[in-house]
C-alpha cells in the first residue's frame, strides 16, 4: 500500500514539472513572440525616413536614439550569449544615455559671455614703454542649464567646463578680442585721467624699483578707474 501510494506521488511531482516545464515554454513563446514584434517596430524606425525634430529638440532626439541604441546593443547580448559577464559595460552605458536624454528632454543648454570693463596695461618688451586701454573684455563661455518643472523655470550654473552632455549639434561660444571703449562719465574721465598720470610716470624714468612701485599703484588704480566708469549714469554707453 505504501509503495502504491509512494508512486503516486512520484507520478503526481512529475506530471507537475512537466505542467510548469510547458507552461515555462508558452511564457517565453509568447515573450518571443513579443520581441519578434518589438524588432520589426524597431527595424521599420531605423530603416524608415524618420521625422526630424524642432531646432530646440535635436539634442533629446539625439540623446534618445543614443539610449535606443545602447538598449538594442544590449539586448543583442542578452539574446545571443548565456553568459552575464559578457554584458561588460552596456548596462551603465545604457543607464548614461538615458540620463542623457532625461536630462535633455527637460531642459535646454545656454553658453553666455560676460562683458566686464577692464584697464588693459601693455609695457612694450622692446621699448619698455607702458600703455594704457580700456576695454570691454569677454569672460567665459559660462554654462547653464534651464529647464520647467511645474510651471517655473529653473536655473542650474554648471561652470566654464563645457558639460560632457552638452549637445554636440549646439554652437560653442569662442572668445572675441576686447573692445576698446571710452568712460561717458566725468568720474570715469577723471579716473583715467589719474592713471594716465601715473603710465607718464612710468615712462618718465629709468629706476627699475620705482617703476615697479609705479606699476603696483598703477594697478591699484586701475580697479579704481574700472569701478568707476562702471558706476556711469544709467543710459551712458561705454562704448
Amino acid at each position: 500500500m505504501s509503495r502504491t501510494l509512494h508512486r503516486q506521488e512520484r507520478a503526481k511531482r512529475a506530471n507537475e514539472r512537466a505542467q510548469r516545464r510547458r507552461d515555462l515554454l508558452a511564457q517565453a513563446e509568447q515573450v518571443r513572440t513579443d520581441l519578434a514584434r518589438t524588432a520589426r517596430d524597431c527595424a521599420m524606425f531605423a530603416f524608415g525616413p524618420g521625422d526630424e525634430p524642432r531646432a530646440e529638440r535635436l539634442d533629446a532626439h539625439l540623446a534618445r536614439l543614443e539610449a535606443a541604441h545602447a538598449a538594442l546593443r544590449l539586448a543583442h547580448i542578452v539574446l545571443t550569449e548565456d553568459n552575464p559577464a559578457h554584458l561588460d559595460t552596456l548596462p551603465d552605458e545604457l543607464q548614461a544615455a538615458l540620463g542623457r536624454w532625461k536630462r535633455a528632454s527637460e531642459g535646454w543648454w545656454e553658453a553666455r559671455l560676460i562683458w566686464r570693463l577692464r584697464l588693459q596695461i601693455t609695457v612694450d618688451p622692446t621699448t619698455n614703454r607702458l600703455s594704457l586701454t580700456l576695454v570691454l573684455r569677454p569672460f567665459g563661455p559660462y554654462y547653464y542649464r534651464h529647464w520647467r518643472q511645474e510651471g517655473t523655470q529653473h536655473t542650474q550654473y554648471l561652470g566654464r567646463k563645457r558639460p560632457d552632455d552638452y549637445p554636440e549639434d549646439q554652437e560653442v561660444l569662442e572668445l572675441p578680442p576686447p573692445e576698446p571703449v571710452a568712460p561717458g562719465s566725468a568720474l570715469g574721465q577723471e579716473a583715467i585721467a589719474l592713471a594716465e598720470r601715473l603710465a607718464v610716470r612710468y615712462n618718465t624714468t629709468e629706476d627699475i624699483a620705482q617703476r615697479q612701485r609705479v606699476l603696483r599703484v598703477l594697478r591699484a588704480a586701475g580697479r579704481r578707474v574700472e569701478r568707476r566708469v562702471q558706476q556711469q549714469p544709467s543710459g551712458t554707453s561705454c562704448k
